[in-house]
């Protein structure tokens, strides 16, 4: 089978592209599949490039063609089709939350991880909230299948936009390789790198945003420490953390 798959947005950290990146791997692997990347961002292809094995297929589109793309991921308006941005396939896959093109005969699928830019856009950047708010519900409407990451975002995607349910299936997260018990050696240097001790650390890991309610967890900790000055050290795990925890602070 010919598979597309958006890799647009990977070359940022964060969990999607971390998902999008295992679904590469994992397909590229899987005999019978025939995979093509579209990447619509300099970024993901200098990214893509260091990722993947040299047999798979992909699309860095001219300048032209990507501010289209962007006019099909943000205004559900690129005149081009599927087949025009990657060459025939059987499925398009969107990977986060959008696609580049609403057209051709490609069967169009869309991963959507959740719906809180539009049920709490408070909790995310401003920019984003704008840029999503009106194509996701688009999206959603003509995509041929929509996935999503557990039941509880499938159910929410089925009441709010009233779609059919044999449109929308759940497909769990698996854990990656990397996610294994390691040897006391392993994880002794590690922690001594930070000056911590094997399992004497409250751990944060992922993005210091207002949707990860991480001043809440400040909180909770200063009011742990008013308790007892036996609380573990916290530490919160982020490219660019002390700045951001500057922020949080504050």
């Amino acid at each position: 089978m010919r598979i597309a798959l958006d890799a647009s947005m990977l070359g940022h950290g964060g969990g999607i592209p971390t998902y999008a990146e295992h679904l590469i791997r994992g397909l590229a692997q899987t005999p019978g599949n025939d995979l093509i990347l579209w990447c619509g961002t300099r970024a993901s292809q200098a990214h893509v490039r260091r990722l993947i094995p040299e047999d798979l297929e992909i699309v860095e589109p001219a300048f032209s063609v990507r501010m289209l793309s962007r006019l099909g991921f943000f205004a559900c308006a690129n005149p081009l089709s599927i087949e025009r941005l990657v060459g025939p396939v059987e499925v398009f896959h969107g990977l986060n939350y959008l696609l580049p093109s609403h057209h051709g005969r490609a069967a169009r699928f869309v991963t959507v991880h959740d719906l809180s830019i539009l049920t709490h856009p408070e909790w995310h950047p401003g920019m984003r909230t704008r840029l999503m708010a009106r194509p996701l519900p688009r999206t959603v409407a003509k995509a041929h299948h929509v996935i999503t990451d557990c039941e509880a975002v499938r159910v929410e995607v089925i009441e709010r936009f009233r779609v059919r349910p044999e449109r929308v299936s759940t497909v769990p997260l698996a854990p990656s390789s990397d996610f294994c018990v390691q040897r006391p050696e392993v994880i002794d240097k590690v922690v001594r790198r930070y000056g911590l001790r094997a399992g004497d650390y409250i751990l944060f890991a992922g993005p210091l945003e207002p949707r990860k309610n991480v001043a809440r967890l400040l909180d909770a900790v200063q009011l742990l420490r008013a308790k007892s000055s036996d609380v573990p050290p916290l530490v919160l795990f982020q490219e660019a953390t002390l700045r951001h925890c500057r922020r949080v602070r504050h």
